[in-house]
C-alpha cells in the first residue's frame, strides 16, 4: 500500500495544492515507537508508512480543513495517544458493550 499513499498525497500536490499546508511533517521515529509501546504490538505496516509520509493534519485552521474521505481528518500521533489513552480507560464504564471500543483499536481519523 506504500504506492498508494505516496500516490495520493501526490494526487493532492498536483491537483489540490491548496490542501498542502494542512499536513504535518514525517513523524519521528520516537512518536511511532511511543504509538508502539502504548499498543503494545507492532504497529500495523501500512500505518507506520502513513505516518513516514505526513503526521497527521494540522488543526490550525479547522474551519478550513478539507477530509481526506468525507469530513473525517488524519490524526497526528499524539492525538491518537490521547485518544487511545481516554478510549481504553472507558473500558468497562462507560463502554460496557465491547462492540463500543476494542483496546486493539488505533483511531488515525476524526471528525472534530
Amino acid at each position: 500500500m506504500a504506492n498508494e499513499i505516496e500516490a495520493v498525497f501526490d494526487w493532492i500536490g498536483s491537483n489540490r495544492a491548496d490542501l498542502q499546508n494542512q499536513f504535518r511533517p514525517p513523524a519521528t521515529d520516537d512518536e511511532i515507537a511511543r504509538l508502539g509501546a502504548l499498543i503494545e504490538k507492532p504497529l500495523p505496516d501500512d500505518l507506520v508508512r502513513l505516518f513516514r509520509v505526513h503526521n497527521g493534519q494540522s488543526d490550525d485552521n479547522l474551519a478550513e480543513m478539507v477530509g481526506l474521505k468525507g469530513v473525517f481528518t488524519l490524526m497526528p500521533i499524539a492525538a491518537i495517544v490521547e485518544s487511545k489513552t481516554i478510549c481504553d480507560g472507558m473500558i468497562g464504564t462507560d463502554f460496557e458493550d465491547p462492540e463500543w471500543w476494542s483496546r486493539g483499536w488505533i483511531p488515525f481519523t476524526e471528525s472534530g
